[in-house]
């Protein structure tokens, strides 16, 4: 009798969580039905989650993407998503529907599709010369902008802002790919790279640090720093002997 009452209280405990908040059950796109206990209408507005990757997307009644509003989540204690935005509070969950709530919002979706809307399409667009020449001249900034170290170290708040910068990185790697500018290789090959930095910083490597690899974390813990700027004053070599 006491294990039926036990089971039956871990039950009732979390009635709404039909399945675990991971990515796998969060993977596809899901349509906004209500917002804030009102019905959403007739508007196409979706979350649409791959990997750790979310984005907001707006459909026009054509089905294209009308805007387009790419993020990196984290999961943390079990329902909580970290956002650059804000933390969403997912309070029940199913294969079919999800209610959340953030920065004093509710949220109902519908799952659509187990798979995001939008599919990559073939290499078909050259970046021209002018745009390379911005985005190398927006590198060069960034490798150059940067503040002094922070006095002691934050190796929690250091290493996820590295993370998020790169995690970043290969979502903006992905919508070039969709979007025509990339090929499948290219994508792949960029994700490698980015993974072999991301592999590298930890909380523990930071807390046994010393020298220029110490350096590189206090500068990281300056949470106005980048992890580009970091790395490059600090000659952080990902792989190699530091």
């Amino acid at each position: 009798m006491l294990k039926i009452v036990l089971a039956l209280l871990v039950l009732f405990a979390n009635p709404a969580f039909a399945v675990e908040v991971n990515e796998a059950a969060l993977k596809g796109s899901w349509k906004i039905v209500s917002y804030n206990g009102r019905d959403y209408g007739d508007d196409d507005d979706r979350w649409e989650y791959s990997g750790n990757h979310m984005s907001q997307v707006s459909y026009s009644t054509n089905g294209k993407i009308h805007s387009m509003s790419p993020s990196v989540y984290y999961i943390t204690d079990g329902h909580l998503l970290e956002f650059d935005f804000g933390i969403l509070d997912i309070t029940s969950l199913d294969e079919k529907s999800m209610s959340a709530s953030v920065s004093g919002s509710d949220f109902v979706f519908e799952k659509i599709s187990d798979e995001v809307y939008v599919k990559p399409r073939a290499k078909e667009k050259a970046v021209s010369g002018e745009v390379a020449a911005v985005a190398t001249g927006m590198m060069k900034v960034l490798l150059e902008t940067g503040e002094d170290n922070a006095e002691a170290l934050n190796c929690s708040k250091a290493v996820k802002d590295a993370w998020r910068f790169l995690d970043q990185s290969v979502l903006q790697a992905e919508m070039n790919y969709n979007d025509g500018y990339m090929t499948k290789q290219e994508l792949a090959d960029a994700g490698k790279k980015v993974r072999v930095v991301r592999d590298e910083i930890d909380v523990k490597a930071c807390e046994i640090s010393d020298g220029d690899t110490r350096n590189f974390y206090l500068c990281l813990s300056n949470p106005k720093n980048i992890v580009l700027y970091c790395a490059d004053k600090y000659k952080f070599n990902a792989g190699g002997s530091k």
